[in-house]
């Protein structure tokens, strides 16, 4: 359009003069056309506003957004799409929050579309060419570790245990380690590690609760937490859902997402159902191609496994989950005992094999974030603190001492039954670990949680008081009072064959960059 300049102003309604300023506006009369006033009056008065109108803005450029590729519909997911936006933000902006939040909305936005090209795409042909092995093999491949050998970048790894077996305490220990550039182990060490994330879906009090004892306990620095993220909410996570999460979270530089657990983040339908576990294993792969980040999912094994104490554990769930993801770990208590944990690959394990690594618990019972108010048996209000384990030290299994692997059992243990064992392990437990014996009442439930078999509750606490009544009539475990305890000579030999951790295998504190 002309400048409002050019067009000359409309200072009587002569014929003539209409005429000037139509044409100025590139309004042309064909020649031999004729036109009466009347005719011309509609135009004069859309002239005339555009006469009046106040001069333009000054020219400003626009905050850069970014053009839609050609190829969108070859994108195998938005989060591949997500990172080709984030790569157009200029490298001044990357690390203002307010343009972050700006952008991140806009990725959102233009997801939409990309959305539908996608569903538009996926109704044509798909392209099926093959390619040469040439092409293929002139595609270099790095493998980046974020733990040599443990956690390697764009692998989903799933990290089966049983209840009990310490499983958000030890992946609340593991972030807070590699935040602060600390190794598990010297044969182990942190190599690449920005930031990490969590996702609490089980219980959100509890992980903040291992978060809290396990800083107080090693005096984590105070920057760590701004290198841990939480997300503290459980939904049914398919790639959709991982999709959005992306476009939420698009500047963040994850190298390790732990999910706890697979079973609050997937569906509650059959989970025996490959078509129902499918999406959630895509989402966990749409969160490691993203971010380029080891996805370790934590889980329930399966009643089989957990049942037969099974060395290797499998994940409840159907078979996608084994067979799809990189590799299975086992996480559960070592040597019968509740103050070790041991963590090592299953044989379906990609990449590296590692040697198991046993992690030596302890209760933690000052922490200040954890205090509550109490009424002690005068009715005076006192501060008590909440209980919570945490890792002491971890260490290679092939690092014990001679000792301690060639150590056998006492001859009176050896004779006892599966269960019997289990009762005089958690007896213990209590003994070491909180310094007390347990009340009777109080340790026939806590065994009614994981006693193996299928009869009803009843059943079971009687089968539990007549193996503590063969207990103690073999003289292992004496009662006193409303307790049941471990004689000295007992509980002496018991920690002797059962804990074993030195002084010597404490936790690394040299930094990775040292």
């Amino acid at each position: 359009m002309p400048d409002n300049g050019s067009i000359p102003p409309s200072t009587n309604d002569t014929l003539e003069e209409m005429e000037k300023t139509l044409a100025a506006m590139g309004v042309f009369m064909a020649d031999g056309d004729e036109y009466t006033e009347e005719e011309l009056a509609p135009y004069m008065e859309q002239a005339n506003e555009i006469i009046n109108l106040p001069p333009p803005a000054p020219h400003t450029e626009p905050e850069p957004t970014a053009p839609p590729p050609d190829n969108l519909v070859n994108f195998t997911d938005d989060a591949e799409f997500t990172r080709y936006l984030l790569d157009m933000v200029p490298p001044d902006k990357i690390n203002d929050p307010q343009f972050q939040q700006q952008w991140a909305s806009h990725i959102q936005a233009t997801l939409t579309g990309q959305r539908q090209r996608k569903k538009d795409a996926e109704r044509a042909k798909p392209d099926l060419r093959a390619r040469t092995l040439g092409e293929v093999l002139d595609e270099k491949i790095t493998t980046e570790f974020v733990v040599e050998n443990i956690y390697i970048a764009g692998y989903v790894t799933c990290y089966t245990g049983p209840k009990g077996s310490f499983k958000t305490t030890v992946a609340a220990f593991e972030l807070l380690t590699f935040a602060s550039k600390r190794h598990l182990s010297p044969k182990y060490p942190t190599l690449n590690f920005n930031a990490g994330c969590i996702f609490a879906g089980e219980n959100y009090s509890d992980v903040k609760a291992c978060f809290y004892a396990t800083i107080h306990y090693h005096n984590f620095p105070n920057e760590v937490r701004d290198k841990i993220h939480v997300l503290d909410r459980s939904l049914i996570l398919n790639a959709e859902a991982a999709e959005a999460f992306v476009a939420a979270n698009p500047f963040a530089n994850y190298d390790l997402i732990i999910i706890d657990t697979m079973q609050a983040y997937s569906s509650y339908e059959d989970r025996n159902r490959d078509d129902i576990m499918k999406p959630f294993v895509d989402a966990a792969f749409v969160l490691a191609r993203y971010y380029k980040a080891h996805v370790k999912i934590l889980c329930h094994p399966t009643k089989s496994s957990e049942d037969h104490n099974e060395k290797y554990m499998v994940p409840k769930g159907a078979g996608v989950v084994v067979d799809a993801t990189d590799g299975q770990a086992t996480q559960k208590r070592s040597s019968k005992t509740a103050l070790q944990v041991e963590a090592y690959p299953n044989p379906k394990y990609r990449g590296a094999r590692y040697d198991p690594l046993v992690y030596d618990m302890v209760i933690v019972n000052d922490c200040p974030e954890l205090a509550y108010q109490s009424i002690d048996e005068n009715g005076n209000e006192i501060t008590k603190y909440a209980e919570a384990p945490v890792v002491n030290s971890v260490r290679l299994k092939s690092d014990a001492p001679k000792d301690a692997q060639t150590q056998e059992a006492p001859d009176w243990y050896t004779t006892l039954g599966k269960n019997q064992a289990r009762i005089v392990d958690v007896v213990f437990g209590y003994l070491h670990t909180q310094k007390r014996a347990p009340d009777y009442d109080e340790l026939v439930d806590h065994m009614l949680e994981d006693w193996p078999g299928r009869s009803e509750a009843k059943h079971k606490k009687s089968d539990i008081k007549k193996t503590l009544t063969g207990l103690q009539n073999k003289g292992i475990l004496e009662r006193d009072g409303s307790t049941l305890t471990l004689s000295f000579e007992r509980r002496k030999e018991v920690h002797h064959y059962l804990t074993r951790v030195t002084e010597s295998d404490a936790l690394p504190t040299s930094g990775a960059d040292e």
